[in-house]
């Protein structure tokens, strides 16, 4: 089954986010140095709008409860480690090691895009914000892959 769904297989099953890492590292790389940082921006902005339908989806239905088991359930899949909490307002995700850090870190042949981190907060800020929620993120240690993710409801 073909599909235009960016990490979609032949078969029509997903593609995890791990085997990706390297490719869209080089390809954040090759977006930049042909066309500049913006042409890498504006990808990640159309990646966000094109894959978020489904916890889209979820979180309008349930609100703050759907923020928080969309967040757990990603970085879960993905392989990280991370410890999360949830208030009456917000939902935080200490990331304590990004495996997709960790896979870049590994792959000595790689050189690793200077801005990898940078995904995740154009992404999530625009999933989020489009929601009615704050995104922040502070990169703690981007080189161990290191973060503090807060979503917070908007007055």
């Amino acid at each position: 089954m073909r599909t235009n769904f960016p990490n979609a297989r032949e078969d029509g099953n997903m593609i995890s986010c791990i085997e990706t890492v390297l490719v869209y590292n080089e390809f954040f790389s090759f977006l930049e140095e042909r066309f500049g940082r913006r042409a890498v921006e504006e990808y990640w902005r159309y990646v966000a709008d094109t894959i978020f339908r489904e916890p889209r989806r979820i979180i309008e239905k349930e609100g703050l409860d759907g923020v928080y088991r969309y967040l757990r359930d990603t970085w879960k899949e993905e392989g990280d480690t991370f410890e999360i909490y949830r208030d009456g307002s917000s939902v935080t995700v200490d990331v304590k090691s990004c495996s997709s850090i960790g896979t870049l870190n590994g792959a000595r042949h790689v050189r690793r895009y200077h801005d990898y981190c940078g995904h995740c907060l154009i992404m999530y800020r625009r999933l989020f914000s489009s929601l009615g929620y704050d995104f922040e993120m502070e990169q703690i240690d981007p080189a161990r892959g290191m973060c503090r993710v807060k979503v917070t409801r908007k007055s």
